[in-house]
């Protein structure tokens, strides 16, 4: 089966996600708004909608309950961050090719 058409469950990405940033579910659930506990959490956003089409609510229980309008800001963010900062970029690339996501363009 190839990366991109491999199933993937919540658990699989979330820990692909927490294993690029270093960190655990607990860190990103947290209330820390440092740098790297934000954008693991946009990240996390981000795929989550994307390849599972998860709900704004429900992904907002995933990453700490945190509101529906914390999670669409989230998602907006991963654009603009994405447009802006190399590091970020990269990142993610690697982190979305790993899901089986393609980079955006």
């Amino acid at each position: 089966v190839s990366q991109s058409r491999k199933i993937f469950t919540e658990r699989e990405i979330l820990d692909i996600i927490l294993n690029n940033f270093d960190l655990t579910m607990e860190m990103v659930s947290s209330k820390i708004r440092t740098r790297k506990y934000v954008d693991a959490r946009v990240v996390i956003t981000y795929i989550l909608r994307k390849k599972l089409g998860y709900t704004y609510t429900h992904i907002g229980k995933v990453i700490g309950n945190r509101d529906h309008t914390t999670v669409i800001r989230n998602e907006r963010k991963f654009v603009d961050l994405y447009d802006t900062d190399t590091r970020f970029k990269d990142l993610s690339d690697t982190i979305l090719k790993s899901v089986g996501l393609r980079p955006l363009s």
